[in-house]
């Protein structure tokens, strides 16, 4: 249970009475069952976030205050919250919600204005669209920051420098880099990783490596060095949060829920797009029903036809190809389009 205390907002700036952007002391998770030693060390006994400053949750992540991934995640949970009280029929929680979410994007605004470098910030780049869209709206704002880490430490088309252990981080970067339109990017880690894979042949991918980033299964939770002594552990695999974030880019590739519609073939690379190619997928879930969608090249070369039925009418399509983007949306029970594959005038 959260414990924190009486932390009122002396500036009345967010929308509820109790608040970790409001905390006036660091705020703890109070456990009732067993905790190990090592993980109680570990957890900093309880602490979740510290005195809040300038209306931002001070919040703690692997050990150390992390303003940029906390606060994002926090604007996430608010914005989803929201829009389950709205489908819940709960109006006025609804409300409160939706005040608080606007109460912290407003102060983390103006923390950034004050912070320029946030947007070069590792915890930022992992989460500032994906999964956070926090600034789905408005992406190009994050672009100038977004190139300059990806450049310092990921490289160019030549040189890709993957990440030595976290490697959700990785992928949460690359999936990010696609919703840039920044595909090649994209495909650099995919590409890398479907080559480098931890378990070969059984597509896994894992956390840590060299035995760095195992100390919560070797020391902590699970005690699997007592459990299976005989074996050494230098990394954690297969990790599901690695998995998860492999499959979901691959997923992207094809099809994504973005600025309140779906994107279809925001990854697909240019040579898959030659004559007679064909690219399909089918009863992919998605936030607006089961779809299944198809682009066919024509025989020239030079565009090609796109179908997309099963979700809900009236929703808006966005098909971004690699050097064009079409818009369309749902009607009837579907959509067809045809889609050029080059900007009128260029080739």
């Amino acid at each position: 249970m959260l414990s924190s205390g009486s932390q009122t907002c002396a500036t009345r700036r967010c929308a509820c009475r109790c608040s970790l952007r409001c905390a006036e002391r660091p705020s703890r998770v109070v456990a009732d069952t067993p905790i190990l030693p090592f993980m109680h060390a570990q957890r900093t006994a309880g602490v979740i976030c510290v005195q809040a400053q300038h209306g931002i949750i001070m919040g703690v992540m692997d050990h150390h205050v992390a303003i940029s991934w906390v606060n994002q995640w926090a604007l996430c949970g608010l914005a989803e919250a929201a829009y389950a009280a709205r489908e819940l029929g709960r109006a006025e929680d609804a409300a409160v919600f939706a005040a608080e979410h606007s109460g912290l994007k407003m102060a983390l605004e103006e923390y950034i204005a004050r912070t320029p470098e946030y947007f070069d910030w590792e915890r930022t780049v992992n989460s500032v669209l994906w999964p956070s869209r926090v600034w789905e709206d408005d992406p190009e704002r994050i672009v100038a920051g977004f190139d300059a880490w990806w450049a310092k430490y990921r490289g160019d088309a030549e040189n890709y420098h993957p990440e030595p252990y976290w490697l959700y981080f990785e992928l949460a970067q690359a999936h990010n880099a696609l919703l840039l339109g920044r595909r090649e990017r994209a495909w650099r880690t995919i590409n890398y990783r479907m080559q480098h894979q931890d378990l070969p042949g059984l597509y896994g991918w894992r956390e840590g490596g060299d035995e760095v980033g195992t100390e919560n299964a070797l020391q902590g939770v699970t005690l699997i060095n007592q459990l299976r002594g005989c074996q050494r552990f230098d990394s954690i695999m297969p990790h599901g949060w690695s998995q998860a974030e492999m499959w979901l880019l691959q997923r992207a590739i094809l099809v994504g829920e973005w600025q309140g519609g779906l994107l279809l073939f925001a990854g697909v690379p240019e040579e898959w797009l030659i004559p007679d190619a064909r690219v399909a997928f089918r009863d992919f879930p998605t936030w607006y029903g089961p779809a299944a969608a198809e682009l066919v090249v024509n025989p020239d070369g030079k565009s090609a036809s796109g179908t997309l039925t099963g979700v809900a009418e009236a929703t808006p399509v966005t098909v971004a190809l690699p050097h064009v983007k079409v818009q369309g949306a749902l009607r009837d029970g579907g959509v067809s389009l045809r889609v050029p594959l080059w900007p009128s005038g260029s080739r």
